[in-house]
């Protein structure tokens, strides 16, 4: 021994690294970092021999499982084991000019502790063209290092071909933990049920779009989906819907349905920042289906209902095409003008029944589809005119009747009442009462009849003539026939 040096010692630490236990020194107490100081008599360049205790360890409730001390290994070192509990390591004292006073040497060693983890590992099988998640439960073992729990053992699952899709592995998860393929996951020891791990799988998703029923639309587009345990199935990339749309002749395009007959709209062209399909049922391509909706046009027609007669009625322009099952129209109730009529308002039959009054605000009427066409019909009613002629052949006729009375109907006729509260007078006639003929010599109405008298849609203006009776004086005269003689 070169410079030996007496009473001297090393000093040597034990403890663990992430303070999640304590180690149990030579005097039977516990630490969390035990330091042992051991006399050593050495020179310089020399080593001394130093045998690592069996000092045993507890770990705190944070990281309960079945712990076992394997050995130590130097702190800076990785989880793997150094030296063995009672293993012998020989230690050299540098080389150095001064000497060293009491203690000299030594160094910080940590507890190597391993525990056996259960994790159930899934992967994809393949059973009728159909991918079934399965479990391989496997025992791993893991070793405490700085707080950190290293599952040991690479996460390289191999692609599977099922139903001609590939799928192939990315990540895994393992409750809130993700890892990368071929990563290690950083796993606590637990107790009870073991951990499940799951890949997830990427694979080829094809969406078509299908016209249904119409012609035209986007073409097919290839996505990245995954199969991911957490969300089973679900697209990975967000694609916008294509703009592209197809067409159908009297239906409106409303969006693409994942159902052919539900007509409920799932996603719409264009739809921005949303993704074609979030979660899907299976791996299966996805085909996408037009909604349509049945197109109208409302229109809503005015008829004269004059015959042959000009009449200037309302047009109303059409409104659509549209997907509403219905439209209320406002009914324009300005007056028409017919010669030789009265317009009285409008209806939805041509029986002359008003059931939009002319000159009536807020009249509407309402189309419901399929009957999709209206038309308003104009109710009018004819000018009747009575006219008294007093039929006087010259002669002055006094006391007629006021006239030419009018009325009106829309009944196809109309029955006057003879004035009889005015007798016509004449000189040298008297009256008899009233004729539709000119020439008659016997009334139709005799004086003081009232009628009725019907005037019609073939004679609409009757005229009702004075029937006279000539009036003569008679005298008779006696001749005395005597010439010059008085008798």
């Amino acid at each position: 021994m070169n410079d030996a040096f007496e009473n001297l010692a090393a000093k040597v630490v034990y403890h663990l690294y992430g303070e999640g236990g304590q180690i149990q020194g030579l005097d039977g107490l516990w630490y969390n970092n035990y330091t042992y100081i051991m006399p050593v008599k050495v020179g310089l360049n020399e080593s001394f021999d130093f045998t690592f205790r069996d000092l045993d360890v507890k770990m705190s409730s944070e990281y309960p499982a079945p712990w076992k001390k394997i050995g130590w290994c130097w702190e800076d070192d990785t989880w793997k084991k150094d030296f063995d509990s009672g293993g012998a390591l020989s230690y050299l004292i540098p080389d150095k000019t001064v000497f060293y006073s009491y203690p000299i040497g030594g160094d910080s060693f940590e507890a190597v502790l391993s525990a056996d983890i259960e994790a159930n590992i899934y992967g994809l099988r393949d059973e009728g063209g159909k991918p079934v998640l399965q479990a391989n439960k496997k025992t791993h073992t893991i070793f405490m290092f700085d707080k950190d729990f290293n599952f040991a053992g690479d996460l390289s699952w191999n692609d599977v071909t099922i139903g001609g899709k590939t799928f192939t592995p990315t990540k895994y998860y393992v409750e809130e933990t993700t890892t990368e393929k071929g990563g290690k996951l950083l796993l606590k020891p637990k107790t009870g049920d073991p951990y499940d791990i799951y890949p997830q799988y990427s694979f080829p998703l094809k969406v078509t779009f299908d016209p249904n029923g119409g012609t035209g639309g986007p073409s097919p587009i290839m996505m990245t989906a995954l199969y991911d345990p957490s969300y089973r199935f679900r697209t990975q990339d967000a694609r916008a819907i294509p703009q592209d749309t197809p067409s159908y002749k009297g239906f409106k395009f409303l969006g693409w349905s994942k159902t052919k007959t539900g007509g409920v709209v799932d996603y719409k062209p264009g739809a921005g920042v949303s993704s074609i399909v979030q979660d899907i049922d299976s791996p299966d391509d996805i085909t996408l289906y037009a909604v349509w909706a049945k197109e109208y046009t409302y229109t809503l027609t005015y008829e004269a209902n004059a015959g042959q007669d000009q009449v200037t009625v309302p047009t109303e322009k059409p409104f659509g095409p549209t997907t509403e099952t219905s439209h209320t129209f406002d009914v324009n109730t300005d007056n028409l003008t017919r010669v030789g009529y009265r317009f009285k308002g409008w209806s939805t039959a041509r029986d002359n029944t008003v059931e939009y009054q002319k000159g009536a605000q807020n009249q509407k009427i309402t189309a419901t589809a399929p009957d999709t066409d209206l038309t308003l019909y104009a109710v009018w009613e004819k000018k009747y005119t009575l006219t008294y002629d007093g039929n006087g052949d010259g002669d002055i006729v006094n006391n007629l009747p006021g006239s030419p009375k009018e009325e009106y109907s829309a009944d196809g006729k109309y029955n006057f009442t003879i004035d009889t509260n005015i007798t016509p007078t004449r000189k040298g006639y008297q009256f008899l009462g009233w004729s539709t003929n000119k020439q008659a010599d016997e009334p139709t109405y005799r004086k003081g009849e009232t009628g009725p008298v019907q005037a019609t849609l073939d004679d609409p203006d009757i005229t009702l003539y004075a029937v006279w009776a000539k009036e003569y004086n008679y005298s008779l005269t006696y001749e005395a026939n005597a010439g010059q003689d008085q008798v």
